[in-house]
């Protein structure tokens, strides 16, 4: 049988099969469309981060809202991959991964 602690599926970006929050079962109810996606899929490709950095603050309010083994795979920032011939400024490296440094620290389970 095939181990599957490791296993992370999701989607790129927030896809659900409900048509809005109106449409959700009733167990998702008042659930963000993040926390719906998350009783679905343990993994999400967060795609509009090549675009334009986030607060800090926002990448730990949306770790916040899903389960401990969920996990975040976020797209570089455009500012560093289509810097022509990738001579971005170094500051900008570090500055992506403070970004989305706090979806590593999930929040405690009691």
């Amino acid at each position: 049988m095939m181990n599957t602690d490791n296993l992370y599926i999701g989607t790129s970006g927030i896809v659900l099969p409900y048509k809005n929050k109106l449409a959700y079962p009733e167990a998702l109810q008042g659930m963000s469309r993040l926390s719906a996606y998350g009783t679905l899929f343990n993994s999400l490709e967060v795609n509009a981060i090549f675009y334009k950095l986030p607060r800090a603050s926002t990448i730990a309010q949306w770790s916040q809202s899903v389960g401990e083994d969920f996990r975040f795979t976020f797209k570089l920032w455009k500012q560093i991959t289509h810097s022509h011939l990738l001579d971005f400024d170094k500051a900008d490296i570090e500055k992506y991964f403070e970004v989305i440094e706090p979806a590593k620290r999930k929040p405690a389970v009691y």
